[in-house]
């Protein structure tokens, strides 16, 4: 026969007892996602390779105009993902990124700033982005082929 105490201690009793708690979620469970900068940057493109910042520079000042977002081509990976990892932080940086600013094309039309706004735009369900087109490149730096 099973005394009192004895029933107390069985697992079923131990657990029906446990209080239940949440845990808090200690900022190391949070997954960090790479930090946004553009410093490190660029476009390539015809053998070249231009700094963001340069390019942003020369398109200051340049008079935006409107794009239908179903004239710009979705083939290619502007971004040369290769992991999740990769595709967290360009979805981190396509929430974060301001559609005040507009998207730049090089002189010959190519995209070469302004994925996320467009990826932005697109999944927001608007129809037009604006933009602004070199006029000019700034100076590249040729990109050497493998010895």
């Amino acid at each position: 026969m099973v005394t009192k105490h004895e029933e107390d201690r069985t697992p079923e009793k131990a657990i029906e007892k446990a209080p239940i708690e949440k845990a808090p979620i200690a900022k190391e469970h949070v997954v960090e996602i790479g930090r946004m900068q553009h410093s490190d940057e660029h476009f390539i493109a015809r053998g070249c390779r231009w700094s963001t910042n340069d390019i942003i520079k020369m398109a200051e000042g340049l008079t935006p105009f409107p794009v239908p977002l179903a004239s710009i081509s979705l083939q290619g990976d502007p971004w040369n993902m290769y992991s999740f990892d990769d595709f967290l932080y360009h979805v981190k940086r396509m929430n974060a990124a301001d559609d005040s600013y507009p998207i730049i094309y090089d002189y010959y039309g190519v995209l070469c700033n302004g994925w996320h706004r467009v990826a932005k735009a697109i999944l927001a369900g608007k129809t037009h982005i604006m933009a602004v087109r070199l006029e000019s490149m700034p100076e590249g730096h040729t990109i050497k082929k493998g010895k």
